[in-house]
């Protein structure tokens, strides 16, 4: 099915040679997954068995029941697919900001074994930290792939660069964005990176009671507008530079229409987190934030 489906895309696919970890341990997966400590949550879901199933196989991989696997490659994808990888689990559990960034990027122009190891590298720095055994897997695939430590810092600083483009899409570099790339470019050891400033967002002290307020891509809009009106403050729907005080957003980076017309106007922004913090303990008029 995956070769039909790569077939129509046009993309040529090299299926390898597998590891059936069924044949290797003579066990079914739940009790494999035991007798090797690999937790299995959600059994019988396909992706959680096949999360499983791949962490069980690098237990195996110096097994003589791996000794003929290879790995499965694609090649030939078409510039104007993405090659990131659809993680489905993130969907419920709430979307990291490094994957935010992510899903804005594009993998610099190489070949299919970089391509791999860079798909490896997204979710290795989904939490924006690779630890020692992350670093070192991380340069055992590179020797399985074939690629150089020379070609591996040249993708590393590609792949920053990558970043660094979709963070400045939108023109904003917010705090957050500015300190990710950091720490990013930290842990691919990359020493010599261009990481453009933070965009200069107009910002308040203390918001005076009675400031009206507007809220843009938010969650819960009723509950913060609640929270708002208990504050001293008048929350409004319609955003316009006479008829508005503060803007509060779910990220101050956001590009929205009404976040544009904010920095334009000159109106401060900020966030929904800092501003429910400053709702807290009472009427924030007179409090400094």
């Amino acid at each position: 099915m995956l070769r039909y489906e790569f077939e129509r895309k046009g993309i040529a696919m090299n299926p390898g040679a597998g590891l059936c970890t069924y044949r290797a341990t003579r066990k079914k997966l739940v009790l494999a997954c035991e007798e090797h400590n690999i937790p299995l949550s959600q059994q019988h879901r396909a992706l959680a068995d096949a999360r499983a199933t791949a962490e069980l196989a690098r237990h195996l991989s110096f097994s003589k029941a791996a000794g003929n696997a290879k790995a499965a490659s694609i090649s030939d994808v078409p510039k104007n697919l993405s090659h990131h990888t659809l993680r489905r689990g993130l969907v419920d559990a709430g979307t990291s900001p490094m994957h935010r960034i992510l899903c804005r990027a594009s993998y610099p122009q190489c070949d299919g074994g970089i391509q791999q190891y860079l798909d490896m590298l997204d979710w290795v720095l989904d939490d924006g930290v690779i630890d020692a055994k992350e670093r070192s897997e991380m340069k055992w695939l590179a020797r399985d792939l074939n690629i150089s430590e020379e070609a591996r810092m040249n993708a590393h600083r590609a792949y920053l660069d990558c970043i660094i483009s979709a963070v400045q899409r939108d023109g904003v570099i917010s705090a957050a964005e500015h300190e990710l790339v950091l720490r990013i470019a930290s842990q691919l050891d990359v020493q010599d990176a261009s990481i453009p400033e933070m965009t200069s967002v107009p910002t308040v002290n203390s918001i005076p009671d009675g400031s009206c307020v507007c809220f843009t891509g938010t969650a819960n809009k009723e509950l913060l507008e609640s929270i708002a009106e208990d504050a001293g403050f008048k929350p409004v729907r319609t955003f316009s530079k006479r008829c508005c005080d503060v803007l509060i957003a779910a990220d101050v980076a956001t590009s929205s229409s009404k976040a544009r017309n904010a920095r334009k106007w000159g109106i401060p922004i900020i966030s929904a987190e800092e501003f429910i913090d400053r709702c807290e303990g009472g009427r924030p008029g007179s409090r400094p934030c």
